[in-house]
């Protein structure tokens, strides 16, 4: 997919601008592919302009034959962000600014930022402007399951066969459990596929329905915090790393010590990183972010596309988050 970096340097200029940033140094981390080093180039020479200081870390990407596409995708991603975060250590960072490449971020979007980790002096250590990538990221979720549910299982209408299924497996728990005994590779290659066929099934009713019989803590934003928008901090229990300030604690308790790439490093680092340490975290469906990445189509190849987020004008729900997908065109 083309690095939407022509379209995401005047967003990053105007909100260092409208943050009023005085002092900065900014890291680009990545290969040392054309596209790269063209972005590069075209970064240093604007940023010089508003005097401030570029600074480029090229790392070998390489291959891993013997790691699935995804797990290598993470494990490189957390290799970059490891080289550019040593680096702001380096140069004394109080405060980083974590922003993706694929991550199109609003002029407010520091501000607000900054304005949410200088609340109560300090309450947060962690601000992250959400983004969509099928829902908007940031919510609930504990331990044992990072990303809660955002519709539980008893919350879908289930048919008799996945309902059958389901006893199955409980039983299969069961047992395991009074032998001591882990599940084996097929248990979970099966509950995999029924997990599947569960979250493909209807909800009894609107997340307005559910949590008026029973309020839950929910994974995902609009679910955790249904009809939010303009003007919201909310706590969150995970961040994403697309569009994320953190304060100089969170930052230098960093770390991707023990990450094997088997879930996102984003994920991976609030829960084995920051959640032990007490790092409290807030996402802001005030300030959004739009996201470019590669959609699917039938029988044809992946096109890249723009998930475009906003806030709902006018009527009752004024101020809603909102998102379309539309196709990317560069803009």
């Amino acid at each position: 997919m083309p690095t939407p970096w022509k379209a995401q340097l005047p967003l990053m200029v105007a909100a260092l601008r409208y943050a009023e940033i005085t002092r900065a140094v900014f890291i680009l981390a990545g290969d040392d592919s054309a596209e790269v080093t063209q972005a590069a180039s075209r970064i240093k020479a604007d940023l010089e302009r508003i005097d401030i200081p570029f600074e480029r870390i090229i790392l070998e990407v390489g291959d891993n034959e013997n790691a699935k596409h995804q797990k290598k995708s993470n494990l490189v991603i957390a290799r970059l962000q490891n080289a550019a975060w040593h680096t702001a250590r380096l140069h004394g960072a109080d405060q980083v600014w974590s922003l993706e490449s694929d991550i199109l971020p609003q002029p407010n979007t520091l501000r607000t930022m900054m304005d949410v980790l200088a609340l109560d002096r300090g309450w947060y250590d962690v601000a992250f402007c959400t983004y969509p990538n099928a829902a908007f990221l940031g919510g609930r979720g504990n331990p044992s399951r990072w990303i809660l549910p955002s519709v539980y299982e008893d919350e879908r209408d289930l048919p008799e066969d996945l309902q059958q299924r389901v006893r199955a497996r409980e039983e299969r728990r069961k047992n395991l459990a009074a032998q001591q005994t882990a599940p084996t590779e097929d248990d979970l290659k099966e509950w995999q596929k029924l997990n599947e066929a569960i979250e493909a099934t209807a909800p009894k009713g609107s997340i307005w329905k559910l949590n008026g019989e029973k309020w839950r803590q929910r994974g995902w934003l609009e679910s955790a915090y249904p009809g939010i928008g303009q003007g919201a901090v909310l706590p969150t229990d995970w961040v994403g790393l697309g569009c994320t300030l953190m304060s100089r604690r969170a930052f230098d308790l960093a770390h991707f010590t023990g990450y094997e790439g088997g879930c996102t490093q984003d994920l991976w680092l609030c829960w084995r990183a920051w959640q032990p340490m007490g790092i409290r975290m807030a996402v802001i469906p005030h300030a959004l972010c739009s996201h470019v990445k590669m959609q699917r189509r039938e029988n044809a190849a992946a096109v890249p596309a723009i998930m475009h987020a906003r806030h709902e004008l006018g009527g009752e729900c004024h101020g809603h988050l909102r998102s379309e997908t539309r196709e990317w065109c560069g803009i």
